[in-house]
């Protein structure tokens, strides 16, 4: 399961290939952090971070979710969010 942003303005950032307005995130199985805790990224937006693990990954992905779209209101950007399965 991946949690897929579409921001309503293209922005660049570090990344090849232009600006870009949609990202996909997904919960890194692979990378461990402290106990309770889950790292989510997503390779189009090169940027990874840590969220607090939910009981199914769903809600792990709620909790970025609500991460990302606190950033993006803080800097005056709107998006919506979808859930995908893989």
């Amino acid at each position: 399961m991946y949690l897929v942003q579409e921001l309503d303005e293209y922005i660049s950032g570090f990344w090849d290939g232009g600006a870009k307005n949609r990202f996909e995130w997904i919960i890194d199985h692979t990378k461990r952090t402290r106990p309770g805790y889950a790292i989510v990224g997503s390779w189009a937006a090169n940027h990874w971070f840590t969220v607090k693990c939910g009981p199914t990954e769903k809600a792990t992905l709620g909790n970025a979710r609500r991460a990302l779209g606190n950033r993006a209101r803080r800097l005056g950007i709107g998006c919506r969010f979808t859930y995908r399965c893989n």
